[in-house]
């Protein structure tokens, strides 16, 4: 869903995503409809790491992210990344065990 600020419009590629137990990379994109503020992404727990952009973006662009191995025998989890006002979902398998 589209956020709309003062200065524009900011919109994500996609609302969420699945992620196996094993982990792994994944991505999605930002745009910018007429957006002057920089943006930067920002996960909201330990095992989700954004790997690009580091730094406040002030155009179009992509977020590249790594979820952490779910460990053995622990429930599905999900978490979230922020991208000023607007969210991204990563829904985690639960771990296999053996």
């Amino acid at each position: 869903m589209p956020t709309k600020g003062k200065c524009g419009t900011i919109t994500l590629s996609a609302a969420s995503a699945s992620a196996g137990a094993l982990g792994g990379p994944g991505s999605f994109d930002v745009t910018l409809a007429g957006v002057i503020r920089p943006w930067r992404p920002i996960s909201t727990v330990a095992w989700i790491t954004i790997d690009a952009p580091t730094a406040a973006q002030e155009a179009s662009g992509s977020v590249n992210y790594t979820v952490a191995p779910n460990g053995a025998g622990q429930p599905a989890r999900s978490g979230t990344i922020f991208v000023t006002g607007d969210t991204f979902t990563v829904n985690q398998a639960a771990g296999v065990i053996g």
